[in-house]
């Protein structure tokens, strides 16, 4: 203690160690990082060109300027630094591609090496470890030629007045929170916001033409998507509520401005083209994966991927943006599947059900659907399904069968449900949607005991004639006698507007009619009985967040709500007449 009050420890850079504390420093960090990377298995396509190729991208946007490069030194900054950053390509050999995984996953305290910015990202990181592993027995011009960005006659696009910076919702915070700045735009180890010119940055993944052909797909093909996605995207990634190591640094040192010039730039002004695959995919995977997008798989809670995917989504770019997948690299849509699955990516949008879809996939079916749309042509409208048939004389019987025995108990004669609200209307859903929540209901999936009992006696045949039969339905509207709220007023500021303050979204960003007609896996809510939607917002608001399907981004919303703006939202809906099917 008497030495820290009195100033004695020497915390200067520019001072030396003696070689004894430099091996016992140095030796401890290594057999910490041979310690955590024990038993860790580096994946088997590390010697991938598209792997090296986007590690390098990463590495000279980041790395380079503390470790220098093959035949490049190191900055006098860094030299001056304390402990000294080693020289990559001169010590690559003592590490082990775990090791390095470890060092890149964790960073090294008190040393300027940092964590990987984004968490459950492994797949960026083993990228990154992949393009390092070369750098022994690399050149100076294999370098050079690698992380050069091509010729491009791209505009440049000025950073612009900044208003205010957005706050930045970072996964890893410290104390004391006020001596640091959680917000975009940022500063950056490159300079290219601030000197207008952000897309030279993202060729050097993606291409001059935006299609990710210098990372042979490892980088999105952007010219497919519309430049409102792209800008949620970019937003997104600047915010930390989409995760990416990579794309997180390099979106929050963008301006506002020059996110909408790329989102236009890459969406409006480049050629649309698909990215081109080196052999085409086995027809086997891409016929497994044309009927996952097709008729998907219910029975383990998989929709048709074309029941969001063959649409082009809201033009609201506050809305539920759906990317387009025709034509996309099938190497970049398996990793983020596989994203999904594990429930490292984020989001784009307010409502993503693809981290409860994908849950659900096997790697033959994260194979197979990638390799489909892949082979598809982002030129021409993706296939749709045709129209549901009305239901068959066999299907009608079975239906009404089951409504006659069953479901009137509960939902009544007519399927409009029970006065009260207990029971809700199911003439106003589409098939798509009743046939989810049944097989829902049977796996237990959605939680309500006295549903799975009814739902476990269905088999998949009589699930479908239920779904089509209803879907056939004319709508009908049946009103409570004493509804839960008369204050249609702020039902409408909450439906329409949303509680800014709250960060409460306007509950037709997802619920709105245009979204329920191409989005079929979003509940028609106009026309429902207001006690029915009231008592569902109770639940999402009182429930536990593990009590609610992991599709469902409505136990979030809830929770910042009152029970009177719940009921009031509620009622709205109800006066409204229902969705034409």
């Amino acid at each position: 203690m008497t030495l820290i009050f009195t100033g004695a420890i020497n915390l200067a850079a520019n001072t030396s160690d003696p070689k004894w504390f430099y091996n016992l420093v140095h030796g401890t960090f290594k057999r910490w990082v041979a310690v955590e990377a024990y038993g860790i298995e580096p994946p088997e396509d590390l010697e991938d060109e598209g792997r090296i190729a986007l590690g390098a991208q990463h590495f000279a946007q980041n790395c380079v300027r503390c470790h220098g490069a093959p035949g490049i030194g190191q900055n006098p900054m860094v030299l001056a630094m304390k402990p000294t950053p080693q020289h990559l390509p001169s010590v690559i050999d003592q590490f082990t591609d775990a090791e390095l995984y470890v060092i890149l996953e964790k960073g090294v305290m008190m040393s300027a090496m940092p964590a990987w910015p984004a968490p459950d990202r492994a797949d960026e990181i083993w990228s990154t470890v992949a393009f390092i592993r070369q750098l022994g027995d690399m050149d100076a011009a294999t370098y050079v030629d690698m992380v050069s960005p091509e010729a491009s006659d791209a505009p440049e696009m000025e950073f612009g007045p900044l208003v205010e910076a957005e706050p930045m919702d970072f996964y890893l915070t410290r104390y004391p929170m006020e001596e640091h700045l959680y917000a975009a735009p940022t500063g950056g180890f490159a300079d290219y916001a601030l000197a207008g010119v952000p897309v030279a940055q993202c060729a050097t993944c993606h291409g001059a033409e935006g299609d990710g052909a210098p990372t042979t797909g490892e980088a999105p093909n952007l010219t497919i998507q519309s430049p409102d996605y792209l800008s949620a995207a970019l937003q997104s990634y600047a915010a930390g509520d989409r995760h990416s190591g990579y794309m997180q640094v390099v979106a929050s040192q963008l301006s506002d401005s020059q996110i909408d010039a790329l989102a236009n730039y890459y969406g409006d002004t480049l050629e649309t083209k698909a990215t081109v695959m080196d052999e085409a995919p086995d027809a086997e995977v891409v016929a497994q994966g044309e009927t996952l997008a097709m008729v998907g798989r219910p029975e383990d809670g998989i929709s048709a991927c074309l029941d969001c995917h063959g649409r082009d989504g809201t033009a609201n770019a506050d809305g539920v943006l759906v990317p387009r997948l025709a034509g996309q690299s099938q190497v970049y849509m398996a990793r983020q599947l596989r994203q999904f699955r594990s429930g490292g990516r984020g989001h784009t949008s307010i409502w993503s059900p693809m981290t409860g879809v994908a849950h659900n996939l096997t790697d033959a079916d994260i194979a197979g659907v990638s390799a489909y749309f892949a082979g598809l042509s982002p030129m021409e409208p993706a296939p749709q399904q045709d129209e549901t048939p009305p239901a068959t004389p066999a299907q009608v019987e079975t239906a009404e069968t089951q409504i006659t025995q069953v479901c009137s108990e509960c939902h009544k004669e007519d399927m409009a449900g029970a006065p009260s609200g207990e029971t809700p209307n199911l003439t106003i859903q589409n098939v798509d949607y009743i046939e989810r929540q049944l097989y829902d209901f049977r796996s237990n999936r959605r939680d309500n005991s006295r549903m799975h009992q009814t739902a476990i006696r269905l088999d998949d045949e009589q699930i479908d004639a239920l779904a089509i039969y209803l879907d056939g339905m004319e709508p009908l509207v049946r009103q409570p006698a004493e509804p839960v709220s008369t204050d249609l007023t702020l039902g409408e500021q909450i439906v329409r507007r949303g509680l800014p303050t709250e960060d409460v979204r306007a509950c037709l960003t997802c619920h709105a009619r245009e979204n329920t007609e191409n989005l079929p896996q979003i509940p028609n809510l106009h026309g429902q009985n207001a006690n029915y939607l009231a008592a569902r917002l109770d639940h999402f608001k009182t429930a536990e967040d593990e009590e609610i399907t992991d599709y469902s981004p409505m136990w979030d919303i809830a929770q910042k709500m009152t029970t009177e703006q719940l009921n009031a939202a509620a009622a709205w809906f109800a006066s409204q007449e229902p969705v034409a099917k």
